[in-house]
């Protein structure tokens, strides 16, 4: 039963503890109320663990990215600057290659508005807000 549960990585910035635990929040009530394995951070990496295999392996793996836009997230993926920008590198390309019809990628309005968090490459997605 397990293998054919829909996977979803949740791509985020670390913007602070507060922040970071409505994530984990997030991840915990689509796991217990909707039964959807969820790769997050949070579960899956400590110390000694690859952060880039992580990140390629999660983006990858999944069914679908839930993007969690804040004006953090939007700094960190336009100037490509630490996990977020390894990220946003992985998953522009695969929207690139993908068929606009393939929906994997959604982004979820947090902090901000649209032009305050989300970067140029997620302008013509629809946002969960």
């Amino acid at each position: 039963m397990t293998e054919n549960r829909r996977k979803v990585f949740i791509s985020y910035s670390w913007d602070n503890s507060e922040h970071q635990e409505w994530v984990l929040s997030l991840a915990k009530d689509l796991m217990n109320k909707f039964g959807i394995q969820v790769i997050l951070d949070q579960f899956e990496l400590s110390a000694g663990k690859d952060l880039t295999y992580f990140m390629e392996s999660s983006i990858e793996n999944a069914d679908k990215v839930l993007i969690i836009l804040t004006p953090n997230y939007k700094i960190k993926a336009e100037d490509r600057k630490s996990g977020v920008g390894y990220e946003t590198s992985m998953i522009t390309q695969e929207i690139f290659e993908s068929s606009i019809t393939k929906i994997k990628f959604i982004p979820i309005l947090r902090v901000g508005d649209s032009k305050s968090s989300s970067p140029k490459f997620l302008k013509s997605k629809f946002t969960i807000l």
